[in-house]
């Protein structure tokens, strides 16, 4: 079973792993960037990043690429880095995904953003790697970051990502997915307007509160 981790915050921890377990397959989150920043400073370990992927091993998830870009849609300033990481894993090791509770654009966008606006990565390449599609979280793998991650961007805002995607899932279970156009997060308002406060065991539902 493929274990997926939030690498880009501890590549070097992360080599030491893939080298010392051959036979584990891993994949890196969104992007293997450097989480909750934009532009240059989500960019600073490119270079380290690129060099996993001579690991044979090791896999690349394209989730919360929009998320590094300060610019509007479609993100010119990411072009050239998707470009490098693909070059570098190569179709076989490089999924698409969305990380949906931290877009700030529209689905659609989150879509066409690689199938329309990255000219690199049309054709037989692109229907490749189309393999894994994440939202809150890709079934049967485990994330997982170090605590020294949770300190430095603070408990409030781990806690109230931990609560957007508990709220994205429980729509998605409940057969309440977002429009084409529809902003990811206007689903979770969306969802949070709705008269559901009660949960199957009869109490109020946690999810009705935003952590503070």
């Amino acid at each position: 079973m493929p274990v997926s981790l939030q690498a880009g915050v501890f590549l070097e921890k992360f080599r030491w792993i893939a080298e010392t377990h051959p036979q584990l397959t891993l994949m890196i989150d969104h992007c293997g960037l450097k989480v909750l920043t934009k532009d240059a400073d989500a960019l600073e370990h490119l270079d380290e990043l690129l060099t996993l992927a001579r690991l044979p091993n090791v896999a690349i998830k394209a989730t919360a690429a929009p998320a590094y870009s300060s610019q509007p849609y479609p993100f010119r300033n990411l072009h050239d880095p998707l470009h490098r990481i693909f070059d570098a894993f190569g179709p076989d090791r490089f999924f698409w995904g969305t990380d949906l509770t931290r877009m700030t654009c529209s689905y659609r966008q989150c879509v066409t953003f690689f199938t329309e606006e990255l000219p690199w990565l049309k054709g037989h390449d692109s229907r490749r790697s189309w393999v894994a599609v994440s939202a809150a979280g890709s079934a049967g793998t485990t994330n997982s970051a170090p605590e020294s991650r949770a300190r430095s961007i603070g408990y409030r805002t781990v806690s109230y990502y931990r609560y957007l995607n508990r709220l994205i899932s429980t729509a998605c279970a409940g057969g309440m997915f977002p429009t084409w156009e529809e902003s990811p997060k206007s689903l979770c308002h969306r969802y949070r307007r709705l008269p559901r406060t009660m949960g199957s065991s009869g109490k109020s539902s946690s999810l009705a509160r935003r952590p503070q």
